[in-house]
C-alpha cells in the first residue's frame, strides 16, 4: 500500500467519524472524529470536534486515563492552532481537578 493509499484510507475514516459525530453527536463520536482528523493533520477541523467533545462533558470518559489522553491531544492541538492560552488553561484545570 502506498502513502497516498494510506492517506486516502485515513481520510475516509476521518470523514466517516466526522459524519457520525454530526448524525449522533456525543462526547465519544466527537472524540473519535477529533482523533482521526488530528492524526490526518487536519488540526483546524479536529479542534471543532475536540471543543464539542469537551463541551459535552468530561464525565463521560470511561477511565481517568482516557480523559488524560484526550486532554494531551486536545491541549497539543490547541497550541498547534495558535490557542496556547486555551491549552494552558485546559491543562491547568485538569491538574487542579486531578492532582498527582
Amino acid at each position: 500500500m502506498s502513502d497516498s493509499d494510506d492517506e486516502a484510507a485515513l481520510r475516509a475514516r476521518a470523514d466517516a467519524a466526522a459524519a457520525e459525530a454530526r448524525r449522533t453527536p456525543s462526547e465519544a463520536t466527537h472524540r473519535a472524529a477529533a482523533y482521526a482528523l488530528d492524526r490526518l493533520g487536519d488540526e483546524h477541523a479536529a479542534i471543532r470536534h475536540y471543543d464539542a467533545a469537551w463541551a459535552l462533558g468530561p464525565a463521560s470518559f470511561a477511565t481517568p486515563l482516557d480523559e488524560r489522553r484526550f486532554l494531551v491531544g486536545y491541549g497539543s492541538t490547541l497550541r498547534n492552532v495558535g490557542r496556547a492560552d486555551d491549552a494552558v488553561a485546559l491543562l491547568a484545570d485538569a491538574v487542579a481537578r486531578h492532582p498527582a
